[in-house]
């Protein structure tokens, strides 16, 4: 990352930006409009304790119907699940990966189910190639969400 002002410019390592979402409602003949930017799920409840239920995954706009009778209804956005992906080719297997825009993942893989090892850290969106498949014949992968 490059930070340039009129005193000069300096250099760091790559750094990650967490998005906030912001939930945007208006008012529509029958129910709400809600808008957002960015890949989230939707969710809603009558209650603001929850239980909530995924409404949508992906980005806005959603309409939402309302009934005459109906009290008050909540809704927040979901980080969705990380997805990740592997495809065996020639030169080793290449891994990629597709979670909530901004955010820091990491990614771990273990021989044993039971003991995980950091692979790397990275924002996503981001790809791997695993190259060296001599030293263990059988790895499971899955990405962790950083705070």
């Amino acid at each position: 990352m490059v930070i340039q002002s009129a005193a000069g410019s300096t250099t760091s390592a790559v750094a990650g930006v967490g998005l906030i979402p912001v939930l945007q409602v208006a008012p529509a003949s029958n129910g709400v409009v809600l808008n957002w930017d960015g890949d989230f799920t939707l969710q809603s409840a009558l209650d603001i304790s929850g239980p909530y239920a995924d409404l949508r995954t992906g980005y806005g706009p959603y309409t939402q119907l309302v009934a005459a009778d109906e009290g008050q209804r909540y809704f927040r956005l979901r980080v969705s699940s990380p997805d990740l992906n592997g495809i065996m080719q020639p030169d080793g297997l290449a891994l990629s990966f597709s979670g909530s825009p901004g955010r820091r993942y990491t990614l771990l893989s273990s021989t044993n189910l039971t003991d995980w090892d950091a692979v790397t850290t990275d924002v996503f969106p981001f790809a791997l190639r695993e190259t060296d498949l001599t030293r263990s014949p059988q790895k499971c992968y899955r990405a962790r969400l950083e705070p």
